[in-house]
């Protein structure tokens, strides 16, 4: 949710992020991955580092945005979702492409168990000494510690997508 901003339930405003990481939804942990285990140290530093947003916004939406933010979130949630995930599963899979993708383990698994898992659970990506997290109900994906070779390519597959790479 955008910083200083309550939601406001009963006028459609949701608690998600369309914009924004969100360190704050109910039932989560600091990085929304309560249902997946974080398992290493390796992890656990990653979400310490500096992190980028994959976003359908090209940037944060300001706190004191005029626009209807909640209302635009709550849409493109409940009407937009499959085809929001679906763009980020293309990125994924081109970036697949170029580089080696850890998942639940395994190194490069079969695409469509990739595409499944990034368009249908808490995913947890690591690539070199990179962190992509991505979950199905939010409409972004956060990346951790990119070096800049992985930025540039995120960046440009995400544009080929209509979504944005920026730093909060």
């Amino acid at each position: 949710m955008l910083t200083g901003v309550a939601p406001n339930p009963e006028a459609g405003e949701g608690t998600g992020t369309c914009g924004l990481r969100n360190r704050e939804k109910p039932g989560r942990t600091t990085t929304g991955l309560t249902e997946m285990k974080l398992g290493t140290m390796k992890t656990e530093e990653l979400l310490q580092t500096p992190y980028w947003i994959m976003d359908v916004l090209p940037a944060q939406v300001p706190e004191n945005s005029p626009g209807q933010y909640f209302r635009i979130e709550k849409y493109l949630r409940e009407q937009q979702m499959p085809d929001i995930r679906q763009r980020y599963v293309r990125v994924i899979l081109k970036l697949n492409c170029y580089r080696e993708i850890e998942m639940d383990g395994e190194k490069n698994p079969e695409p469509a168990r990739l595409a499944g898992a990034v368009a249908g659970r808490a995913t947890r990506l690591i690539t070199g000494d990179s962190l992509i997290l991505s979950e199905p109900d939010d409409t972004y994906i956060t990346i951790y510690h990119p070096d800049e070779e992985l930025l540039k390519l995120l960046k440009e597959l995400a544009a080929a997508e209509g979504l944005f790479v920026w730093k909060p």
